[in-house]
């Protein structure tokens, strides 16, 4: 009977690959080849950030929001943008009612909160359909 191959890697053979993987000058050549492309999916996101923060803003004149309370909104929208990116629909929705409710526990108007995930995000929540 032949002798069973062990399952895995030897930790020698891993630290080789890696050693090989982070080479310093591998990673700068890789990152100074992608940069233009990172550089330019940033400046988009980046952009898109600002037209947010820009909506929301106007959209929080429409109602009596404390100036003290305007950062915290406008974190509420990122977080909703950043989920944006990642859900959407039912998925959304649920998200958003957590965000809501983290929102809401740290004092922020729960109206005020689900009229900006609607008006900058079009989101429906559950309760609202």
């Amino acid at each position: 009977m032949a002798a069973k191959k062990p399952i895995g890697k030897p930790a020698s053979y891993r630290l080789s690959k890696w050693d090989r993987k982070y080479d310093p000058e591998r990673v700068k050549a890789i990152i100074e080849q992608a940069k233009p492309e990172m550089l330019a999916h940033a400046k988009q996101k980046f952009n898109e950030l600002y037209q947010l923060e820009t909506s929301a803003k106007a959209l929080l004149n429409h109602y009596p929001v404390s100036v003290c309370h305007v950062p915290s909104f406008l974190c509420f929208a990122r977080e909703m943008w950043k989920a944006k990116q990642k859900y959407e629909a039912v998925l959304l929705a649920r998200e958003t009612v957590v965000k809501i409710d983290k929102w809401d526990s740290r004092g922020l108007d729960r109206t005020i909160l689900e009229k900006l995930a609607f008006g900058l995000f079009g989101v429906i929540l559950p309760d609202q359909e």
